[in-house]
């Protein structure tokens, strides 16, 4: 994880962009097999946004790991991998 962006600025407006932007009027038209995966202690997207947001996606897949933040997909790679191999096969 980057803990220093080399331009503060456009981090700055990448962060304001997601957190203005709001498609949650759009999300019951996605037609594509869906996984979530993230971490139960991410304070980016909680798990409880993770859930609504699965919530609103027809035949949605979540899978929150706990104990992990938002870099649950590098944080618990074997869960992960294992997580998005069983997505994929079914």
């Amino acid at each position: 994880m980057v803990r220093s962006p080399s331009a503060r600025e456009d981090f700055i407006v990448s962060a304001e962009a997601s957190l203005n932007h709001d498609a949650t009027d759009r999300l019951e038209a996605i037609e594509a097999r869906t996984l979530i995966f993230g971490g139960t202690q991410d304070r980016l997207f909680p798990g409880p946004l993770q859930g609504d947001t699965a919530g609103r996606i027809p035949g949605t897949a979540l899978r929150l790991i706990e104990g992990v933040g938002h870099g649950a997909f590098d944080e618990r790679k074997r869960d992960f991998d294992a997580v998005v191999k069983e997505f994929i096969c079914r």
